[in-house]
């Protein structure tokens, strides 16, 4: 098992039992949500009137053909140290002139000016939704994080806000998405909203069966905190052994001469693979061919002159080096380098190079 899979496990067991709202208030009949005592109103801006399915368990956006917003919120705020669960889904968005948005989420809210929302966002009818977050902070402008883990419409996924001390962990499905520091944010209440900003009959719907509120012990947030530490150390891409990736382009229309397309940084790196590929045009002018190399004192060839002739510079077409050529170590210092053999294309011709490595210790980049 894992070390992030444990802690997030130990830390389930740890909240499960430690319960503020789940279920509404446990029970397993949701017919009567709305009148339970989690929720204390339904509200909805001058355009609009809340719908509650009960029968469904969603709260539905009514579909007026204006834009506007409608939740419910609980009657009492909570502060840090919680967990803030519901399933939410977007269903129907009807493509009209004015175009517009859906956005079902959760809402943790202190004041107009200190809130952040956390759910599917929906711009177009043509297009998926996907995890957005908006947020404002001691009344700064109002913000955005796209997160752009994808949805599919008409699918509940499970969105959650784990608030701490001194961040916001988001995740779908527990599956860690993106954290922030919101300094104003405390004492809040939250909202299950839903809103539109389309002027064309659109539909946005929260499914809520499972919303809960749950409580964080100590002891949970010493192994949230481990876990946060582990997913945020297996996501640091410079680690040793993590495979990185590096884009540059280059326009062949330049003099004969080296030039340079990365500079190992921090650490060394090993090269493990490179792929060239031409613009969508023949090269011409008066380039005879190109080479990428190192400049170590014995210069390391990574793709040399004959696969480079300007014969095999077409459009599109593609010049690699991988396994069998390499792997190549960068120390940190060193370049890779193309050279321009000949002369200029005559005419702009612009290249795109492509790297994939490792660093050979923490800290190693092509940059």
């Amino acid at each position: 098992m894992s070390e992030a899979h444990e802690g997030n496990e130990k830390m389930e067991q740890q909240t499960e039992s430690i319960r503020v709202y789940e279920k509404f208030a446990d029970s397993e009949q949701y017919n009567n949500a709305i009148d339970t005592n989690i929720w204390s109103n339904t509200d909805s801006d001058a355009n609009h009137t809340s719908v509650v399915v009960t029968a469904s368990e969603r709260l539905e956006q009514d579909g007026d053909t204006t834009a506007g917003s409608t939740f419910i919120r609980t009657n009492r705020k909570f502060s840090r140290n919680v967990v803030i669960e519901a399933d939410l889904i977007t269903t129907t968005l009807t493509e009209g002139a004015s175009g517009g948005e859906v956005y079902p989420s959760i809402r943790l809210y202190t004041s107009a000016n200190e809130w952040v929302r956390w759910g599917p966002y929906k711009e177009n009818a043509g297009q998926d939704s996907r995890g957005f977050i908006k947020f404002s902070d001691k009344g700064d402008v109002d913000q955005e994080v796209d997160v752009n883990a994808a949805n599919t419409d008409a699918v509940k996924r499970k969105y959650t806000i784990m608030v701490l001390e001194d961040k916001l962990v988001f995740s779908i499905d527990d599956v860690y998405q993106f954290e922030m520091s919101m300094v104003g944010l405390h004492d809040f209440y939250v909202d299950l909203i839903t809103s539109t900003t389309q002027a064309d009959n659109a539909y946005a719907d929260i499914f809520w069966s499972e919303f809960r509120v749950k409580n964080i012990n100590q002891a949970s947030l010493d192994i949230v905190q481990e876990t946060l530490d582990t997913v945020e150390g297996l996501l640091g891409i410079t680690n040793s052994g993590r495979c990185q990736t590096v884009t540059t382009t280059i326009d062949l229309d330049q003099a004969a001469g080296p030039y340079v397309l990365w500079t190992g940084t921090g650490q060394s790196v090993i090269l493990e693979s490179l792929v060239f590929e031409c613009a969508d045009a023949v090269a011409a002018g008066a380039l005879t061919s190109i080479e990428i190399e190192t400049d170590h004192t014995t210069n390391q060839t990574i793709i040399d002159n004959v696969i480079g002739a300007v014969a095999n510079l077409t459009a599109e077409n593609q010049l690699a080096a991988g396994p069998m050529e390499g792997p190549w170590l960068i120390p940190a210092g060193n370049v890779i380098r193309l050279n321009i053999a000949g002369g200029a294309t005559g005419a702009g011709y612009v290249c795109t190079v492509v790297a994939k490595y490792r660093s050979v210790v923490d800290g190693g980049t092509l940059a």
